[in-house]
């Protein structure tokens, strides 16, 4: 995976992000996981515990997280059977302190109650965390909620050559730095697939 160097690329950190409620959502093409992994990749060369709560009816891919450069024996995933666990999940990991990242693979999630939203929100503020909810929606659809700090769309990719395919992420909300900023990155197809 590469990333393209334009001046936002920083803002796509865990430093610029931290201590906030950030939703990322995408057309249904997985390009959003591109995004999720280089934030859970930073976070664990910082030494930042990780989580990954999905769904039962979600499936990670292993080898394309390790192709990634992911330490999968250092990131931790939870399994919940619906949102509310999940959501439940978050806050306890969120408030022992320990996780530098959570993340919520939630790609069908419409609404999450602003009371459930605000108590994560003043948690990632509490301990200069993120909380990363993945969702799947067109491009123009509002965030979940007044508490989400920052919002941005992936694209779906678009093949740039025989392997390798782009992407580009548009930040829709951005209450810190203002939105309308991008990044792109750049992956190349598993094994297999081209």
């Amino acid at each position: 995976m590469q990333w393209s160097q334009n001046k936002y690329e920083k803002s796509w950190s865990l430093r610029a992000l931290a201590g906030s409620l950030v939703e990322l959502s995408s057309p249904g093409s997985g390009s959003a996981m591109t995004y999720a992994c280089k934030l859970i990749l930073e976070a664990q060369q910082s030494m930042e515990p990780t989580a990954w709560i999905i769904g039962t009816h979600y499936h990670v891919y292993p080898p394309d997280l390790a192709a990634s450069g992911i330490d999968l024996d250092n990131l931790v995933f939870i399994r919940m059977s619906n949102i509310q666990n999940a959501s439940r999940s978050a806050e306890i990991l969120l408030q022992s302190g320990a996780f530098g990242l959570v993340v919520i693979d939630a790609q069908t999630l419409h609404r999450l109650r602003e009371a459930v939203l605000m108590r994560l929100s003043r948690l990632t503020a509490r301990h200069h965390s993120i909380l990363l909810l993945l969702t799947e929606k067109p491009r123009h659809s509002p965030s979940l909620g007044t508490f989400v700090c920052v919002h941005g769309h992936a694209a779906e990719y678009v093949r740039t050559e025989k392997a390798v395919f782009s992407s580009e992420c548009t930040i829709q909300k951005d209450k810190r730095r203002g939105p309308g900023w991008n990044i792109q990155a750049t992956s190349h197809a598993t094994d297999g697939l081209h």
